[in-house]
């Protein structure tokens, strides 16, 4: 997590916007490390060179869905097992709405206005999903503000407004990543980047690189994404 605390209150400007590999820099970005209570880094980059660093908390599960039957697993630290949750959804466009058995309602709107999924495969935001995040453990569950994500794969993802962040802009010229903080030196990564996956290192060092994957967000520029 080194690599992690370097990057906060990073500034410079785009000068390699055009190039496909600095379009596929852009994005949001999901730290695959993260500690034991699910705090870690989401990452972005938009099209404008703009730049922003966020902590949050996240939580993974798997999920299925079979026509509008919708069911979610997590792992429940209170009953140390798998636990499974199913609604009934009702999708409209950007938003979707997800029903329990007793009739309660969660809706939800997609975080990339515009944007095309495979049925429920995106991002989207809820102002008020009930249990998502049990970051503090009461008996009734906690409803907080909450981005969630579903993916090609399965798996779904739990995730925080966030609880800090930095903004800045970047510059990526040919394999550097370079970032700038106010009256320090310059910040020079060395960043592998795929469509799904960004593996970042400190430029010239022997340290083990940072993993980070690819919100699901088709078509979307981070730049039209909230940072809440």
């Amino acid at each position: 997590m080194v690599l992690v605390a370097l990057i906060v209150g990073t500034a410079a400007q785009t000068r390699d916007s055009g190039n496909e590999t600095s379009k596929q820099l852009v994005g949001r970005w999901d730290s695959m490390i993260r500690l034991a209570d699910g705090k870690g880094q989401t990452l972005q980059f938009s099209s404008d060179g703009l730049f922003a660093e966020l902590w949050d908390y996240e939580r993974q599960g798997t999920y299925r869905l079979k026509g509008s039957q919708l069911s979610i697993s997590t792992w429940s630290d209170k009953e140390q097992r798998q636990t499974k949750r199913s609604f009934e959804t009702q999708q409209s466009g950007q938003q979707l709405t997800l029903k329990d058995a007793q009739g309660e309602e969660i809706r939800l709107t997609s975080v990339c206005k515009g944007a095309t999924g495979i049925g429920v495969v995106r991002e989207w935001f809820s102002e008020n999903f009930p249990g998502a995040l049990p970051i503090i453990r009461l008996e009734t569950p906690l409803r907080f503000p909450v981005f969630v994500e579903f993916t090609k794969g399965g798996d779904v993802y739990f995730r925080s407004i966030p609880i800090n962040s930095t903004k800045g802009s970047y510059e990526l010229s040919g394999k550097k990543l370079l970032l700038k903080r106010d009256g320090t030196a310059s910040l020079e990564l060395k960043p592998r980047i795929t469509p799904k996956r960004l593996d970042i290192r400190i430029f010239g060092d022997s340290s083990p690189e940072v993993f980070f994957r690819r919100i699901e967000s088709p078509q979307c520029d981070a730049s039209n994404t909230p940072s809440t």
